[in-house]
């Protein structure tokens, strides 16, 4: 079942987890990052653990997707709202799941086609890098010779 906090509805009552239940799973922790790290039924106190387990399940059952995502991009709320309707054996449709979220960017000015990720960015960087200092190396490790004849070559005259 993995961490309560963000754990479908279905998961919290026992019953077997599919895709959808992943879904729902997703829009818990998009509400958690949008929230600054808050959900309704975080620090719920219970006597026991199967005794607060009830409580945050009975706050999911009670917490519309509308409210937990209440002054954020209605997208949300409809992902979420999908995303508890799917049946079990139904196969999301994606397509419409990342609709919505291409709505919000494109509605926040964000580029679509932004491919230049942070990690893939650094990773070009630090390969041009690494082959200016391996360029470097060799050329401090060159014969003197070839050097004087690279020096004519380019100056004209060749050796």
């Amino acid at each position: 079942m993995g961490t309560i906090r963000y754990s479908s509805l279905a998961a919290s009552t026992g019953l077997e987890q599919g895709r959808r239940d992943d879904l729902e799973s997703v829009a818990f922790v998009i509400a958690y990052l949008s929230k600054r790290g808050s959900l309704p039924w975080m620090g719920v106190p219970g006597k026991t653990e199967v005794e607060k387990v009830k409580r945050i399940k009975e706050l999911k059952e009670e917490t519309s997707f509308e409210t937990l995502f209440e002054g954020m991009p209605p997208e949300f709320a409809k992902f979420g709202v999908y995303s508890r309707l799917l049946q079990f054996e139904q196969r999301p449709d994606y397509d419409y799941c990342r609709k919505l979220f291409q709505q919000v960017l494109a509605r926040l000015g964000v580029p679509q086609d932004d491919t230049d990720f942070d990690w893939i960015v650094k990773r070009e960087e630090l390969i041009k890098q690494v082959a200016r200092e391996e360029e470097a190396e060799e050329r401090r490790n060159r014969p003197p010779e070839e050097v004087a004849d690279t020096a004519e070559t380019l100056i004209g005259g060749g050796p």
